[in-house]
């Protein structure tokens, strides 16, 4: 396992470095930069385990060391953000022997504006285990785990005049966790792009792909999608865009079944400062336990950005698994207002209500958050500041009830090297 995971994570990091150091010299004019930093956090919690009774109060220190890499030119493009973070724990010194986490994200193209070209994605992020108690990620003593993620995709781009495109491409995908019950993937994609422009406001796309999917927990599958859409922009200040289509499943054990998906984005900006978006969406998506899911979302927002920037939420959700007997419900609204008080200066505030319905043991949570913030940026390689949250779970189940309280200071430095 362990093995698997390093080899699949860097190999895509390992084969960028690479190329990059192989292509310097055939680079013109390439535009380059190596920003190393420090990210250093205290943080106080009262409630460590997020349990109802026995609380434990508990000091965690996260040291980050973080490098970022940019590179421009004519024979590849390559961004690179990576962090390893250290924890440690003053009460509980049996956490300091969990995993510290790799984190990071690495995008590149080579041979980019070109007809064909070559991109790659790699990423490592900390994750939930059970989605339905996903509401803690940023530390590791709970419901974790690091997912690492790696992506290839070879790519033909075909102008077929002014109006017409085409793009066809192959994917390959792999999807690792640390933990042994969460379930490691890997996928082959094929994915055929056709778009028209219809008129300086109107674009219009027919896409399609076929995977093959290999799970190592749940059943493998092959998944065959075909949609068409597009992109309407009547006015200056609206956009609409939507695709809708179908998809079709066959398990390795023989079982298939189809079904519709859509994705719709309707964003609208009166003024400058002022936006307001509404979505719909219907597909998709694969659990690290559980498997595949049907998702309906369903998200309404209003903002407005300035010296006091604000923006309001509202979110319904609907899961529905396809291996198992389960169903997650969730709908809520979240709020965030920011204002600078002076340049270096910021101050939050934000919230956070849900409502969740766990099914097929009947379960009904409400669950909210209030947070603020203090940001002070005194120079450009200085950014510092101080967060407090308080959380609360009530669930009908006395177990999964919780509260806390956190408070943390943090301090990033960064150096510009070149």
């Amino acid at each position: 396992m362990e093995i698997n995971v390093r080899w699949h994570l860097f190999s895509i990091f390992i084969t960028g470095f690479s190329l990059m150091f192989i292509l310097a010299e055939e680079t013109c004019r390439a535009e380059f930069f190596l920003k190393p930093s420090i990210y250093m956090r205290l943080e106080r919690t009262d409630n460590l385990f997020l349990a109802e009774a026995d609380r434990i109060r508990e000091w965690i220190a996260t040291i980050a060391p973080n490098l970022r890499i940019a590179h421009q030119g004519k024979q590849f493009n390559l961004n690179l953000e990576y962090s390893y973070e250290m924890y440690r724990f003053l009460y509980e010194p049996t956490l300091n022997d969990k995993p510290n986490s790799h984190l990071g994200v690495l995008d590149g193209t080579f041979f980019p504006e070109r007809a064909f070209s070559v991109e790659l994605h790699g990423d490592a992020t900390r994750e939930s285990i059970d989605r339905r108690r996903s509401d803690l990620v940023d530390t590791p003593a709970v419901n974790t785990t690091n997912r690492y993620m790696g992506r290839i995709r070879p790519v033909y781009h075909l102008d077929l005049g002014s109006r017409h495109f085409i793009e066809a491409a192959y994917v390959y995908e792999t999807v690792q966790y640390d933990t042994a019950t969460s379930d490691d993937t890997y996928s082959h994609r094929g994915d055929l792009l056709l778009e028209r422009k219809q008129s300086a406001r109107l674009d219009l796309k027919v896409e399609g792909f076929y995977e093959q999917l290999t799970a190592d927990i749940n059943q493998d599958y092959d998944r065959q999608q075909a949609v068409a859409g597009g992109e309407w922009r009547p006015f200056t200040t609206t956009t609409l865009s939507a695709k809708a289509g179908v998809t079709w499943f066959e398990y390795e054990s023989g079982e298939n079944f189809n079904s519709r998906v859509y994705d719709c984005l309707l964003r609208y900006a009166p003024l400058q400062r002022w936006a307001v978006d509404a979505s719909y969406l219907k597909n998709f998506d694969y659990d690290i336990q559980s498997g595949l899911h049907r998702t309906w979302q369903g998200a309404a927002g209003i903002s407005y950005s300035g010296r006091l920037s604000w923006r309001l939420g509202l979110l319904v959700r609907i899961d529905e698994y396809v291996e198992i007997d389960r169903d997650d419900r969730e709908q809520g609204a979240v709020g965030e207002l920011t204002f600078k008080l002076t340049p270096k200066v910021i101050l939050g505030l934000n919230g956070d209500g849900r409502r969740y319905e766990f099914e097929p043991v009947t379960e009904h949570v409400d669950r909210y958050s209030i947070g603020a913030s203090v940001l002070f940026t005194p120079r450009a390689y200085i950014e510092t500041g101080c967060r407090y949250s308080h959380r609360n779970s009530d669930s009908d189940i006395d177990l999964n009830d919780y509260r806390e309280n956190r408070v943390f200071c943090d301090l990033r430095l960064t150096y510009d090297m070149i």
